[in-house]
């Protein structure tokens, strides 16, 4: 279950780390070093909001969302003229899409230690776009915005499909 911390982004924090402390889904090792700086931007950016948003009915926040869909093998040749009109299946699990009512988000998160977004960028749009033509047949809405969460940027990085 997503919490959404917008009261007291702190305090709710700190209430939620003790309550997985408490039920043995986190050590208190790993909680005391936790970064709740970037946690707490985290609560506060865009996204956040969105991921918010999409938790209220009708709209949908879905999280590792698994999908199995075939693309014309030409899209993954470099030699497309030889793949006549083969499919090759597609197995993948998108981290986070956000489903409202006329529209969807696809959201991967990344952890590459890199200092530019566009690493990130070049590294992962190919998989993006596969992921969001699977996501679009799944959800029956159109994907119109892609990103890449960067948890060592600490930022969401808009990645342009439209090539």
């Amino acid at each position: 279950k997503l919490e959404k911390f917008t009261n007291n982004p702190a305090m709710e924090l700190e209430k939620e780390i003790q309550r997985m402390v408490e039920q043995n889904l986190m050590d208190e090792d790993s909680a005391a070093v936790l970064d709740k700086r970037k946690l707490l931007e985290f609560f506060a950016s865009p996204l956040y909001q969105r991921m918010c948003k999409a938790m209220e009915p009708p709209c949908r926040l879905l999280r590792e969302f698994a999908f199995i869909t075939g693309i014309p093998a030409s899209q993954l040749s470099d030699t497309p003229e030889k793949c006549g009109d083969a499919t090759v299946l597609l197995q993948g699990v998108a981290d986070l899409v956000l489903v409202f009512p006329d529209h969807g988000e696809l959201i991967d998160y990344k952890t590459d230690y890199v200092q530019q977004e566009q690493a990130l960028v070049q590294r992962y749009t190919q998989q993006l776009s596969y992921y969001k033509t699977a996501v679009e047949k799944r959800i029956g809405v159109p994907i119109t915005k892609c990103s890449l969460y960067s948890l060592h940027l600490n930022k969401e990085i808009p990645v342009d499909l439209s090539f």
